[in-house]
């Protein structure tokens, strides 16, 4: 499935000169020689297994952050949070207490104006990737103690490593640039709903949504038909998630459009996530 409406990801440098390798490596440029100044834009394209998105990627720079906050929270910022599907904080790894202060400065404004601009409910993807400090570093912080700061303001931590793909941790789970692209790719990117197609009266809340996931399904089971008897018990399985997803549709009836369109794509999100 292509996602024709995508949301945006922002990618917030706390440095004049955000990382080349970072954005060379999840944009897949190999020549090094994308524009990183503030205000410029990039195409990333996601495919799974389940979708394929061309997603519009921002990037800005924070240098004040006093300044930075007040510009963002004006009502001309508006249109681009209204949009925003996911946020990355890029930053140095600090060579001093003043420039830790300032990362951690940074996590919290940028939560606020994430909280703020898009409501408390915002079910975007939020990463704060580390990369090498170009000096040598004077400060020792753990992975652990980075994980937890950064988890306080709701981000996750991720620490980029030029030229080491396929990282994985005690437990197996994906490190780097890897990680990083695993939790674009999970994260639901679907922005405003194309209604071009649906002619049968007013379509809002589930209705959509129930639509698409109903045509999704019956294009992975037609797929899925045509392959080894083996793979009918994940047929049924997409068959329990929609009758779970209508299910919930039927109880949000009766419901405001606002908490209908709410528990709409909370129901979704998990499905596709047991999926």
């Amino acid at each position: 499935m292509d996602v024709a409406h995508t949301r945006r990801l922002l990618i917030f440098s706390l440095t004049p000169a955000p990382s080349q390798a970072f954005l060379s490596s999840l944009l897949g440029s190999a020549d090094g020689s994308l524009p990183d100044q503030a205000g410029s834009s990039y195409i990333l394209t996601l495919k799974t297994a389940y979708y394929t998105a061309a997603i519009t990627v921002w990037l800005d720079e924070v240098q004040d952050v006093t300044d930075w906050r007040t510009a963002w929270l004006e009502e001309e910022a508006k249109e681009v949070l209204d949009v925003l599907g996911g946020v990355i904080i890029l930053f140095e790894k600090p060579a001093s207490d003043a420039e830790y202060a300032r990362i951690t400065r940074c996590l919290e404004v940028v939560r606020e104006v994430v909280s703020k601009g898009c409501g408390e409910d915002w079910d975007g993807v939020s990463l704060a990737v580390a990369t090498p400090q170009t000096s040598v570093p004077l400060l020792e912080i753990s992975d652990e103690d980075w994980e937890d700061k950064c988890t306080d303001f709701g981000f996750e931590y991720v620490e980029f490593k030029e030229g080491k793909p396929k990282e994985r941790n005690n437990y197996g789970e994906r490190l780097g640039m890897d990680r990083v692209k695993e939790a674009l790719a999970a994260n639901d990117w679907s922005g405003q709903v194309d209604l071009s197609d649906v002619s049968d009266g007013e379509w809002t809340g589930f209705e959509v949504e129930a639509a698409e996931v109903e045509r999704d399904m019956a294009g992975l089971k037609m797929t899925m038909a045509s392959e080894d008897d083996d793979e009918q018990d994940e047929v049924d399985k997409l068959e329990i998630n929609m009758q779970k997803l209508l299910a919930v549709k039927e109880m949000s009836e009766g419901l405001p459009e606002p908490e209908r369109k709410r528990l709409a794509k909370r129901a979704v999100n998990e499905l596709m996530k047991e999926m």
